[in-house]
């Protein structure tokens, strides 16, 4: 079974369900497998990896940063806390959904245009996603 972790509800599920997940990196695909035999679930997959810290409560447009994790694309691309992204690739973000729905377009290696806010001026840079295991 294929998931995705990227909002509120599913991320209440997969705790409750005891799914291992990331709270940092958000866009994460998680593969479940049964053992046959003992019935035990096993995690593992790739998640596409960009590194963002959302400030859950924002309720404006955009998805607002808290931070950015360290070693990360989102950290690396010089974005931060504070910053306010509008759009990831070809993707408008007006929410942490369109956020997630944009990342789930794009798999690792890929080079995005993220166009942001930073103190009411906006800019762009690119970042390139990275893969992340999930095991």
């Amino acid at each position: 079974t294929i998931v995705a972790c990227g909002n509120s509800r599913e991320h209440q599920r997969h705790q409750r369900d005891g799914l291992e997940h990331d709270h940092r990196d958000i866009a994460s695909l998680h593969v479940e497998q049964r053992d046959e035999q003992t019935g035990q679930r096993r995690i593992s997959g790739v998640s596409v990896r960009f590194g963002s810290i959302p400030e859950y409560g924002w309720e404006g447009e955009g998805l607002l940063l808290g931070g950015a994790s360290e070693n990360s694309p989102a950290e690396k691309a010089g974005l931060l806390r504070g910053d306010i992204i509008r759009q990831v690739g070809d993707i408008e973000v007006g929410n942490i959904y369109d956020f997630m729905f944009a990342l789930q377009t794009y798999k690792p290696g890929d080079v995005v245009l993220v166009r942001f806010l930073r103190d009411e001026v906006e800019q762009k840079v690119r970042l390139t996603l990275e893969a992340k295991a999930v095991e």
